[in-house]
């Protein structure tokens, strides 16, 4: 839920593996403070609280900044655990969007993860994550956003096996 143009929004997310689980295994509620500091380096800020079918809760915090402008709009986020692990999880990432008529594009992304002093994790390379995604305005302010995602990950990280995975997001803009 974006608050108008203010740059602050609330986001819930949730995950049900396909695979062996009927429950939902994840669900990450967060507020974001999202801003231009000049035309071009977008500014967000915010905390994540994780509620974990398997695993303790936790809380983290993130800063990131995005060039828009720059061919691939790279980004830059640190993600630091503040509960659990205290530990920090570095991302970079870049799209490139292809149009696919005058308002539809199809979004090409790559990203890669770092660890950085998580309780149980090694050190150094996490992941990374091949995605492509789109979005669909509909009516009133709702905005429908399919996406799938490849990650290829370290086999002494989180998750020791590499996994596909889709989702669907659903924005509401008052």
């Amino acid at each position: 839920y974006a608050v108008g143009d203010s740059g602050l929004s609330f986001n819930v997310w949730g995950s049900v593996g396909l695979d062996s689980s009927e429950n939902l295994d994840e669900v990450d509620y967060t507020v974001d403070y999202t801003f231009s500091a000049t035309a071009g380096i977008d500014i967000s800020t915010g905390l994540i609280y994780y509620w974990l079918d398997d695993l303790a809760n936790t809380t983290e915090l993130y800063a990131a900044v995005a060039l828009s402008e720059l061919l691939l709009a790279p980004s830059l986020t640190i993600y630091y655990d503040i509960d659990e692990a205290d530990g920090a999880y570095i991302n970079l990432a870049g799209a490139y969007d292809i149009s696919i008529t005058e308002n539809q594009a199809v979004s090409l992304g790559a990203a890669i993860g770092v660890w950085s002093g998580y309780v149980g994790i090694d050190d150094g390379f996490g992941d990374l994550d091949l995605s492509a995604s789109t979005s669909f305005d509909l009516c009133g302010g709702v905005t429908l956003s399919p996406e799938v995602h490849y990650i290829l990950v370290d086999d002494d990280s989180v998750n020791s096996e590499d996994e596909f995975w889709a989702g669907v997001g659903i924005g509401i803009s008052l």
